[in-house]
């Protein structure tokens, strides 16, 4: 989202028009100017003769020889050919991907500097979409660990790796395929090889080693979706925490007979292996995840403890992606519930209980409310696995038509953690119309979560009172914040 970049674009290309005398760019040209601002997105904003030109791998204070590439939607994309005078805040990058990676846009940005970058993100998308200013804005959270923090990486296949336009003018010999790995930056029908990936694990990076070598030493098949033909499609690592599960989930087009052979053989090695899945993806969309699952070794399920919690999730079911992340976004919901005995509270899009369970523990009552029937039986199941009795799970899409059983009055404190599109307009209606005198609101989309909360604040008598953001992801432009709402 670079909405407030766009904004200042258009006052630019109005103050050019009525002076008449500054030429606009072109594509092709080469420019020098200082980097003004870092958009929400991991974009570099620059301004030049009225427009805006938006770079990666630059970063603020930095003064940037850029090569205009494009125009798009009324802004100007460019490339970066130097830096002139680096930021104080750039550091050396410490992944080898990145010159092809495009996940990591903010490697290269101190860490403390990318977490104070990406509150003033969120502050300002609220301010500027949703007219929206909290009274108290705490200080942004940074996750202790910028490398090694995920517990989940998505991993795709190819029939061959890509490789750039150096190494295929040097002459040498390509590599062969099967390839596994990552997209390059801006190409999603191509995939590099992944040796050396810093986001989730060192571990990781060996069963992405040691898939590739089995794949090439079996001569599978690799997925193409124009041909509907192949087997290979991704291999997905999930890796808890605090209980040393290791999941790997296999997603393939069809139920090969030497799938657990297969599997048998990825685990002699890596041993710390603990589970294997099989997903089965019988569509054309090129989606890591399955229309069903077989397991392959060990249960189909991995564990993590958060809040003194058990909590077991399924081989494909939604998990905050940074368990540290996700006890500090527990915690700042607890502290900002004012949850107590006597209170009832509604949780919509309750997941599998993460915020649900500790929230139950201090309340008189708690429904969650979820579209995912899977995630439904495994909040149920998690809060059986730890002796919770006052919650009830209903599966149901919030925005579904007709009346539902949690429209009703009574409601303490409401909890929202929805999708990145965020609310749906029925849902937002129906949110409103339930009058809760709190509400927070836990995103993963600053700026659809400031549309909602102008729309909350200004149809549902709202204040904002407290905002914090969370930085989850180092090194990426992803973000994650919770907002108090309250009722005048």
């Amino acid at each position: 989202m670079l909405y407030h970049a766009c904004v200042c674009l258009e006052q630019g290309k109005a103050n050019s028009d009525r002076q008449g005398r500054i030429p606009a760019p072109r594509p092709g040209e080469e420019i020098e100017g200082r980097i003004e601002d870092l958009a929400y997105g991991g974009w570099a904003v620059l301004r030049h003769a009225g427009w805006v030109v938006l770079i990666r791998g630059a970063f603020p204070g930095e003064l940037v020889r850029v090569g205009l590439r494009r125009k798009r939607k009324g802004r100007f994309e460019g490339v970066l050919l130097e830096v002139l005078e680096p930021s104080p805040d750039r550091i050396p990058p410490a992944c080898p991907h990145l010159p092809v990676c495009g996940g990591c846009a903010l490697q290269g940005l101190a860490h403390q500097a990318q977490a104070r970058w990406k509150g003033n993100q969120a502050v300002e998308l609220l301010r500027r979409i949703g007219a929206v200013t909290p009274r108290a804005v705490l200080p942004v959270w940074q996750s202790p660990f910028p490398w090694f923090y995920r517990n989940k990486m998505e991993f795709t296949f190819s029939r061959r790796p890509w490789v750039t336009r150096e190494v295929l003018d040097s002459g040498a010999p390509l590599p062969t395929g099967p390839a596994l790995g990552l997209h390059p930056r801006g190409r999603f029908d191509a995939v590099f090889d992944v040796t050396d990936c810093r986001l989730q694990s060192p571990l990781s990076n060996r069963i992405v080693a040691a898939m590739r070598t089995i794949a090439k030493r079996r001569n599978l098949s690799v997925y193409d979706s124009r041909e509907d033909a192949g087997l290979l499609r991704h291999l997905v690592i999930r890796q808890a925490a605090t209980s040393g599960d290791l999941l790997v989930i296999l997603v393939v087009r069809s139920e090969h007979p030497d799938l657990a052979e297969i599997a048998a053989e990825l685990q002699q090695a890596v041993p710390e292996i603990t589970t294997v899945v099989a997903s089965i993806n019988l569509r054309r969309a090129t989606v890591a995840q399955g229309d069903y699952e077989i397991p392959l070794i060990g249960p189909p399920f991995w564990r993590e403890t958060l809040a003194g919690l058990q909590f077991q999730i399924g081989a494909s079911s939604f998990f905050q992606t940074q368990a540290l992340g996700a006890e500090a976004l527990i915690e700042q919901v607890l502290d900002w519930s004012g949850a107590a005995p006597g209170q009832r509270i509604l949780d919509l899009y309750c997941g599998a209980g993460t915020f649900s369970l500790p929230l139950a523990q201090r309340c008189t009552e708690l429904w969650g409310v979820e579209a995912v029937a899977g995630a439904v039986r495994e909040a149920q199941e998690n809060a059986r696995r730890n002796g919770i009795d006052n919650v009830r799970f209903l599966c149901a899409p919030v925005e579904e038509r007709g009346p539902q059983p949690w429209e009703r009055a009574g409601w303490d404190l409401l909890l929202i953690d929805p999708p990145r599109s965020g609310l749906h307009p029925r849902a937002r209606r129906r949110i409103i119309a339930l009058a809760v005198p709190r509400l927070l609101y836990v995103s993963c989309n600053p700026a659809t979560l400031a549309r909602d909360a102008g729309e909350l604040i200004a149809e549902g008598g709202y204040r904002a009172e407290r905002l914090r953001v969370f930085d989850l992801f180092p090194q990426t432009p992803h973000l994650e914040s919770v907002l108090l709402l309250e009722r005048e």
